[in-house]
């Protein structure tokens, strides 16, 4: 387990692919919470936020009450910086021009997202980095956090993400997104708080 930083309040630790957050239906799957209850004493952290399993990246969970609460509202009000990097299959179109915003209404059904007028606002904003081998490295910012969003909005866009095969994209040896940046406000003290991790793929 890759602890990226830790102090009283919370830690933030860097997942790797095919590890869950906290407890799923599947015991077969490991999750953060567990793995650190076992290696720590039995100590349990609560997750602010979520992250699919295939996926890796920086996970924020707190330790204590006070901390669940205050990083939870943040969350919640969307005062929170996520960015995630991602290898598309394809390239990504119009990405000469500059950043691209997918602003398509998502809903969840059967396990998925799925693109649909009535359902939640989902913003995402795609910037490419490089393209090589047939594929889009780039950069996602979102400004909502709904079900496979990013996945969803890539297959929108017509480049789902390499080894994403649900949303249409090859198989490969991995799921090829990553949560790289969170922005945040200290749930004590209230100083910013930027932390960020380079993808594995990225050189």
């Amino acid at each position: 387990m890759n602890i990226f930083h830790q102090e009283s309040d919370f830690i933030v630790l860097d997942k790797a692919p095919g590890v869950g957050v906290q407890s799923m239906r599947s015991k077969q799957i490991p999750n953060l919470v567990d793995l650190w209850a076992s290696e720590n004493g039995g100590e349990i952290l609560r997750p602010a936020h979520r992250l699919d399993v295939r996926a890796s990246g920086l996970v924020v969970l707190a330790r204590t009450q006070l901390a669940a609460s205050r990083l939870s509202a943040l969350f919640q009000e969307k005062r929170v910086g996520k960015s995630y990097e991602v290898r598309l299959w394809g390239q990504l179109p119009m990405a000469e021009v500059g950043p691209i915003e997918v602003s398509e209404a998502l809903t969840k059904r059967n396990g998925r997202a799925w693109i649909d007028e009535n359902g939640k606002q989902s913003v995402s904003i795609f910037e490419a980095l490089d393209f090589r081998e047939g594929c889009t490295d780039a950069k996602v910012i979102t400004k909502t956090g709904r079900f496979h969003q990013v996945r969803a909005h890539s297959a929108f866009l017509g480049c789902p993400v390499l080894g994403d095969v649900r949303y249409g994209g090859p198989q490969a040896d991995r799921l090829f997104l990553h949560a790289s940046t969170l922005a945040f406000e200290h749930p004590r003290s209230g100083k910013p708080l930027v932390f960020s991790s380079a993808a594995p793929w990225m050189d």
